[in-house]
């Protein structure tokens, strides 16, 4: 999963598979382990000590920069430490903290986040180009389902861990379990046979496990009535899905103006402010890329929710593990509006920014604001060596408007309600919340996607659950509204798809307990 220290989710279930990061902790070239698991693999050994009591744990891999190893069901549940032994040379001591059962989706892209490791009868994995039909059974792998009593050392027997206390909820619905255990054969795998629910569709449709009242991480998956490559509104279109498919690059140029208006906690010399920026990428991806990607809106289908976490000071939940390659759109962009004129210039390869307007009043860099209803067009000049000439054009309306109705303090145990006004057939709202802490420096942030002209959506407890507890006012709420996907695209050469949009988000301060 992923999950970094201080989240509801980051405990190592007994049972389980783990990855220890690090430097000199084995042989240069990695080394694997066959059956039986050893405990000692090419020089090298984890230890984990809980409530005074040790125990070896059985290597799959090593390397000198990560070991994999699976936990021994018979370690204490508990706080603890993890030591690494290589060539007789120990680690310090790492915080570790092991829990009877703690659910973790693998990802193709081996992040913790985007599309999960799902695959159909047939074992085909399920991709944005090879989607899982409503009421189709699938397999979900990962690991973190909890302990078991056979030897561990070799692969697993057929052993159904199912339970009353395991739930997996795919686009929002709970979805039936037949089958969930340790994969037969493998050690510390695990494997949960489901039913895709009815109703669901989408490129990027979330899907969770939660055991015991901890959710997993949250990954993805495709479903389409028809099979094979998905389409919906917040993601690509059919039209789109031309565009990609096996041994092809595709090349994706987004362009998004964004507005945050931000309302403080009272006591502060301002009562609100304005941010106003604009955001560009023009990004080459190949196959395996675009389909391990989390896509380009990072937004589910609507009615949906997903979680992302991110570390350390800076509220960043909306990078993407995957790394495609910048393209040269030329040397800065062009954008003009009702309030003039601003450039959007390089900040490295493929990417383009500007500080369009907005700032705390009376603070350094404050500026008048700049994003307004009305029209605006941005170009590149003469182009660059990768991307032609182009000109785009698009119509800012009225936003949403958030009722705000929520207190300072929000519970995590609960599902939360937003309404707003406005909206029209042609847009979609954006609800999306953060919640950071700063002993760990951690974090996770949900996003909810619904029609706007729906005027309302509860945002449930499960996804609310994932999220750690907040430093006091160390939360925040955003609710806006985006016209769809499809609305201001444009093209140019060099590109196979080209988005132009914009969102305009309402912000408030809260805690999460």
């Amino acid at each position: 999963s992923y999950a970094p220290p201080g989240l509801p989710n980051s405990a190592i279930a007994q049972g389980s598979i783990f990855v220890i990061f690090g430097r000199n902790m084995g042989p240069t070239t990695l080394a694997q382990a066959t059956f039986p698991l050893p405990t000692v693999l090419a020089g090298t050994s984890v230890r984990v000590t809980v409530g005074g009591q040790t125990v070896d744990c059985y290597l799959i891999y090593t390397s000198a920069g990560q070991v994999a190893a699976v936990l021994p069901s018979r370690t204490p549940v508990g706080t603890g430490t993890v030591t690494v032994t290589y060539n007789n040379q120990s680690s310090a001591p790492a915080a570790i903290t092991v829990a009877a059962s703690s659910f973790g989706i693998f990802t193709i892209h081996q992040g913790g986040s985007g599309p999960g490791v799902i695959t159909d009868a047939n074992w085909q994995v399920n991709l944005i180009t090879n989607s899982a039909r409503p009421e189709q059974a699938m397999v979900l792998w990962g690991t973190g389902l909890g302990p078991v009593t056979f030897d561990e050392t070799r692969g697993a027997p057929v052993q159904d861990m199912k339970s009353a206390e395991l739930e997996v909820w795919v686009g929002g619905k709970r979805a039936r379990v037949d089958f969930a255990g340790r994969a037969p054969g493998f050690a510390g795998l695990d494997q949960i046979n489901f039913v895709v629910p009815p109703g669901i569709e989408g490129c990027y449709v979330p899907i969770a496990v939660r055991v015991k009242s901890v959710a997993s991480n949250f990954a993805t998956m495709a479903v389409s009535p028809r099979g094979g490559a998905c389409s919906d509104p917040m993601s690509f279109s059919e039209e789109d899905q031309g565009m990609i498919g096996a041994g092809k690059d595709t090349k994706i140029g987004t362009i998004a103006l964004s507005r945050l208006d931000i309302t403080l906690p009272p006591g502060l010399p301002v009562s609100s402010y304005k941010n106003d920026v604009a955001n560009a990428s023009f990004l080459k991806y190949d196959y395996q890329k675009i389909v391990g990607s989390r896509g380009v809106s990072y937004a589910t289908p609507f009615g949906q929710c997903i979680v992302y976490t991110f570390t350390g000071q800076e509220f960043n939940p909306l990078v993407d593990p995957v790394r495609p390659v910048g393209l040269d759109a030329g040397a800065a962009l062009n954008l003009s509006g009702p309030k003039g004129n601003k450039q959007l210039t390089r900040q490295a390869p493929g990417y383009y920014s500007a500080t369009l307007g907005g700032g705390m009043p009376g603070m350094p860099g404050a500026q008048p604001d700049y994003l307004e209803p009305g029209s605006y067009t941005v170009d590149n000049g003469s182009g660059g060596t990768d991307v032609g000439p182009f000109r785009a054009t698009l119509n800012i309306t009225s936003p949403v408007v958030w009722d705000k109705a929520v207190g300072d303090t929000v519970s995590r145990g609960q599902d939360l309600p937003i309404r707003w006004s406005g909206g029209t057939p042609t847009e979609w709202v954006l609800i999306m919340g953060s919640s950071a802490r700063s002993n760990p420096e951690v974090g996770a942030a949900f996003i909810c996607t619904e029609r706007a002209v729906a005027g309302s959506f509860t945002v449930p407890s499960l996804v609310l659950s994932a999220l750690p507890a907040s430093d006091p006012q160390g939360g925040m709420l955003i609710v806006g509204s985006s016209p769809l996907m499809e609305r201001y695209k444009f093209k140019a050469s060099g590109l196979d798809i080209g988005y132009f949009t914009y969102s305009m988000w309402s912000a408030k301060s809260v805690t999460f307990r």
